[in-house]
């Protein structure tokens, strides 16, 4: 993209007005005379006594000049000065086009990122070769990938835990360093999710002969290992007193440890998503050491923009510049306090767009904006605006076809394979593709990484759930909120239509959540008073309850008796009773070797497999099933664990007497007697839920002719167990259908699409569209919240090949697979029979 920079050429003109409406006034609207005009705003003259003030914004506008009107969907106030030798004031506004946003850059090729078929080989290989490795235990330690945290100062004072990844040895005196990089990531997200990037770097750093460092960190105030403040911490609303200004420290802070360790020749930024605010400030400031390459993927422009995306329409900055207290807002569930954090952006100057241009006036070095094709969180225009002021240096746009940012898959690695090349060419002036990252090492480093952390866990899943599709009040829609969006309510037809219920069928909703998946099967049957039998499960009982209204209003609604043969049955069941099958398979030898329970049990590391299987032998294997031991015991048997991977060990112990039934009374909770489930039982580190010791969901075995579960595996920590007992349940000849979010899912187009939807309905009160936008946007947050647990290892989002491996795996044939949810797809529906 070559910058035109024209947005700060004004043109004048002569005979024009600006049309604003006003249905309060007699002629219904304000004419303002416009005194010159440039590519997007214009200026004009308002009387001085007017009441106006930067940063309001004007609803739809016209343009007249002449013969030619043009149409506005808005103006926003961003310049203000009186006018030499008149009353009038010169006022700047900058044009709001929500229809042409998506087109600011049409004349920018999209680039794809799948992955070409050498590019798919290699990665197959990597994987493979890793798997035969995790397969082979032996007595010889495996190669073990080393984590490098450091902890440093940000210039505020305040601890930043980071992960160092180079390609030299860290531990040795380094050698001469050619380039350090700094990864900001995205708001509460945790810097090990961007350890792909980071192998992807460093192993293209080593096949160019280039010595470089990378240093991802967390966010102070967030999430991870920096600094939180322990009040707010223990009151679980960590981010509340978050600042753009903390991230700015953050970022300079991490610079100077940098310096002051490597003394690189070269430092560049990549900053994801909000961290290409504070970053763009500190670059504008000229703070030493000095930057020499900048790139933000799907970066945002300002906070002004970010936040009205973020918050589906609300403008809090103009609240603040209205003087008006703005109530705290939810970010994945937890409140974040906007008279804290916009006052203080307003102050440094990443408010708005205003700032934004004004900064990159002052940026010489070269500056590479990657945007996501169906990225709605990122105003394109505003990055237009932002990028076309003039002066600066070298100004780069890329555009890929993926949402706000990609974290994992082949997707990301193609983004992080152009991060690396568009680092080699601005600073080494190297012009050649990426290499493939090193997966079987990347899978070992992400293994060591998240070994040492403490993932997050879900303490009451009663509860958690019962949010998730109530809300946190009874005027909020919940889970509903969805059936708003067209693309939603498509996609539960289309699993409806797979399920084809066909009279005297036996079919299960299986967590049904609010019942729109029976609903929307029972709609599409072809029913005429057939005899059908309906049974519907889910673990939260008011889910049941609400399901049941909904089907006997349709029943109500009905005519000529369509479903008088329709009977319901309604039961609480936890699916995820059987969490305990990976251990009874390894008890029984199903599964060989520690290594196999990797990834089956929560709270298990695949690294402390990896050191019990080294120091695998008889007695070790006897503490595994059963028999008592200490912590001190195992840890003289197996040197390399500490004393938390012991006490797990103790753990397993525990659990494979209770599948025994030899449970002693020291393993019981205070109070307990006996143990009808794990939640019984004392466990320091593993979890299973409340899974029983028959390791079956309570479902009948050769009953149903169809199962649905529409979006209930990803949530699962098990759902290899779960698959299998789908499969028991089903009758022969049964029909199964089951859906799942893609890997790096993105709602943001789905978000802003269904706001603007709800806003533009006409058979709506404007009370009863705020509180819709209201359901919405809590709706949101705790959406995030399920990327927040699928980024930590707690839920997964399938890809095709892994939904058919499992499905595979447990028995069906005839899987089919349909892409589904939006335009592009989000989710894939699978399809299957029991043979």
């Amino acid at each position: 993209y070559h910058n035109d920079r024209r947005w700060s050429r004004r043109f004048p003109i002569e005979e024009s007005e600006l049309i604003v409406l006003a249905p309060h006034l007699e002629e219904g609207k304000i004419r303002l005379p416009v005194y010159d005009i440039s590519e997007g705003g214009c200026s004009v003259l308002a009387h001085a006594e007017s009441l106006i003030t930067i940063g309001m914004r004007f609803p739809a506008v016209e343009l007249r000049r002449g013969n030619q009107t043009d149409r506005h969907d808005g103006a926003t106030i961003m310049r203000l000065a009186p006018l030499e030798n008149s009353n009038n004031w010169m006022v700047g506004l900058n044009f709001i086009d929500n229809s042409r946003d998506r087109d600011a850059f049409s004349q920018i090729e999209g680039k794809s990122v799948q992955s070409s078929n050498s590019a798919a080989i290699t990665r197959l290989a990597a994987i493979a070769k890793q798997k035969i490795r995790s397969m082979i235990v032996g007595k010889q330690p495996s190669t073990r990938e080393k984590v490098c945290v450091v902890h440093y100062k940000n210039t505020l004072g305040h601890r930043v835990g980071a992960i160092l990844d180079a390609s030299f040895e860290l531990q040795d005196e380094p050698p001469p360093v050619d380039i350090a990089i700094v990864i900001v990531t995205p708001f509460q997200v945790r810097k090990e999710i961007f350890g792909l990037l980071a192998r992807t770097l460093v192993d293209n750093f080593k096949a160019m002969g280039v010595n470089g460092v990378v240093c991802r960190f967390d966010m102070t105030h967030t999430v991870g290992e920096s600094y939180m403040n322990p009040e707010l911490e223990a009151k679980g609303c960590p981010y509340l007193h978050w600042t753009f200004s903390d991230c700015e420290s953050d970022i300079h802070g991490s610079l100077k440890y940098l310096e002051r360790r490597f003394r690189p020749k070269y430092r560049a930024l990549v900053t994801y998503s909000i961290g290409a605010i504070p970053a763009r400030r500190l670059i504008a400031d000229g703070h030493e050491p000095k930057t020499d390459l900048w790139i933000a993927p799907f970066g945002c422009p300002d906070g002004q923009d970010m936040l009205k995306n973020f918050l589906a329409g609300v403008d809090l900055f103009q609240q603040y510049i209205e003087g008006k207290r703005m109530e705290n807002y939810l970010s994945a569930g937890r409140f974040v306090d906007p008279n804290v954090s916009v006052p203080d952006a307003v102050r440094r100057g990443m408010g708005f767009i205003e700032d934004a241009r004004k900064d990159m006036e002052q940026i010489t070095i070269p500056v590479t904006w990657i945007l996501g094709t169906y990225d709605y969180i990122v105003t394109r225009q505003r990055v237009r605006q932002m990028l076309n002021a003039p002066g600066g240096g070298v100004r780069e746009i890329i555009e890929l076809k993926a949402g706000h940012f990609l974290k994992k898959g082949p997707e990301a690695i193609e983004s992080y394979k152009l991060i690396a090349e568009t680092i080699f060419k601005h600073l080494f002036r190297i012009d050649k593709s990426a290499v493939e990252p090193d997966l079987g090492r990347f899978t070992r480093q992400s293994e060591a990484e998240w070994g040492r952390t403490k993932r997050l866990k879900i303490t009451n899943s009663e509860e958690f759930w019962s949010g998730h599709l109530f809300g946190t009040s009874s005027e909020k829609e919940g889970y509903d909120i969805l059936l708003y969006n067209p693309e939603y309510v498509e996609f539960i037809q289309e699993q409806a239509k797979l399920l084809d219920l066909q009279g005297d069928m036996r079919v299960a909703d299986v967590g049904c959540g609010t019942g729109n998946l029976s609903i929307a099967a029972l709609r599409a049957a072809e029913m005429n008073g057939d005899r059908l039998n309906l049974f519907c499960y889910d673990l939260v009982p008011e889910a049941l309850q609400r399901t049941r209204e909904k089907i006997e209003q349709l029943i109500n609604l009905s005519v000529n008796g369509r479903y008088s043969g329709l009977k319901i049955d309604l039961n609480v069941v936890d699916l995820e009773a059987a969490r305990l099958t990976p251990l009874k398979e390894f008890l029984s030898g199903e599964l060989y070797g520690p290594l196999a329970l990797s990834d089956r049990i929560e709270g298990l590391n695949t690294t402390t497999l990896r050191k019990i299987s080294e120091s695998y032998g008889s007695r070790l294997h006897k503490i595994l099933h059963g028999e008592d031991t200490s912590v001190d015991e195992i840890m003289k048997i197996c040197q390399d664990l500490d004393e938390v991977e012991a006490e797990t060990v103790c753990d397993i112990s525990r659990m494979s007497r209770f599948l025994k039934d030899r449970l002693k009374p020291k393993d019981l909770k205070p109070g307990k007697n006996v143990a009808e489930t794990v939640n019984d039982i004392i466990l320091n580190h593993i979890s299973f839920g409340k899974a029983t010791r028959d390791c079956r969901v309570n479902l009948p075995s050769d009953t149903f002719d169809r199962i649905g579960a529409s979006l209930v595996l990803p949530y699962l920590y098990d759902p290899k167990s779960v698959v299998k007992e789908f499969y028991r349940a089903l009758a022969p000849g049964g029909k199964i259908v089951l859906s799942s979010l893609k890997p790096n899912f993105d709602s943001s187009k789905s978000y802003i699409e269904e706001a603007q939807q709800i806003s533009q309905r006409t058979d709506l009160t404007d009370k009863e569209k705020e509180r819709l936008l209201v359901s919405l946007r809590e709706f949101s947050s705790f959406l995030a919240t399920l990327i927040e647990l699928e980024d930590n290892g707690r839920f997964k989002f399938f890809t095709t090949q892994e939904m058919k491996t499992l499905m595979d795996e447990a028995g069906f044939a005839n899987i089919k697979i349909k892409e589904s949810l939006g335009n592009p797809t989000t989710a894939l529906i699978f399809c299957a029979e029991k043979g």
